[in-house]
């Protein structure tokens, strides 16, 4: 039962009321799922089904028989505003965040169009509104050259609603950077957040699960076909452009410097 990770097994995460549990065959879930269910009825708890999803990984979604009911199988769920698929990529939740910041921009229309409001003030509903609702969770995520362009799509319709330009006026989006006088992207936010994710990853203990999940190699059969890019590959682009070393890693207040330079390409 549960997923075996390096020398530790993995049954449960928990987070408040929610709970997942995690095996690597369907009789091994229904087994721990039906445990569940008498454990919390010894504490007088019920499992709401219509909140209880169930997910293969790499597999197609399918029903899940149980003790107290059937569970609905889904080819992607959230969990603590994350969007987790069955194919294990990110591009539905970075749609899905993309989404949310466009509708945020345009709930903001009125103060991005209006002359009054200067453009600090417009700067700084940028990075706490459109930022921390667009990038969260974007620490580990593994981005392609289309997802990227998601992300430049999003930050420059607010900053063009800023300088009171659309798209209909064909202005490029550099002339509309010096404008606003802004150098760093949305782009250049992620690949920060996610270098200094590594590097507090790298500084735990081993013993700590994140470190655990980063050195695990999964058994199983590789895939026919280009291998997929991985975060790790992503980190060591992002260090080669800040020209950052490996060994910096272990100097958090130098990591951190490092991690908040542009890049140098």
């Amino acid at each position: 039962m549960g997923m075996n990770i390096g020398d530790e097994t993995l049954f449960s995460l928990l987070f408040a009321d929610d709970q997942v549990i995690m095996a690597e065959d369907e009789d091994d879930v229904t087994y721990m799922f039906r445990k569940l269910v008498e454990e919390y009825g010894k504490w007088g708890m019920e499992i709401n089904l219509q909140k209880t999803e169930y997910m293969v990984v790499r597999g197609m979604p399918h029903d899940l028989e149980t003790s107290i009911g059937i569970i609905k199988g889904k080819t992607q769920y959230k969990y603590l505003g994350v969007t987790l698929t069955a194919c294990g990529r990110d591009e539905q939740d970075v749609k899905n965040k993309t989404t949310r910041g466009k509708i945020a921009i345009r709930q903001l229309n009125p103060v991005l169009w209006n002359s009054i409001i200067s453009m600090k003030t417009k700067k700084r509903i940028y990075s706490s509104f459109i930022e921390s609702t667009t990038l969260y969770g974007a620490e580990v995520w593994t981005l392609s050259k289309k997802l990227k362009d998601k992300f430049q799509s999003t930050e420059m319709m607010f900053w063009r609603r800023c300088c009171k330009h659309s798209l209909l006026d064909k202005i490029r989006n550099d002339e509309i950077r010096n404008k606003m006088k802004v150098q760093t992207t949305l782009n250049d936010t992620i690949e920060m957040r996610q270098l200094k994710w590594y590097g507090h990853m790298r500084r735990l203990k081993s013993d700590r699960l994140p470190q655990k999940v980063w050195e695990w190699i999964p058994n199983r059969r590789r895939y026919r076909g280009r291998p997929r890019r991985t975060w790790n590959m992503a980190i060591t682009e992002a260090m080669e452009k800040r020209e950052m070393e490996e060994n910096d890693v272990w100097d958090k207040e130098a990591w951190k410097l490092e991690c908040g330079k542009r890049p140098s390409d």
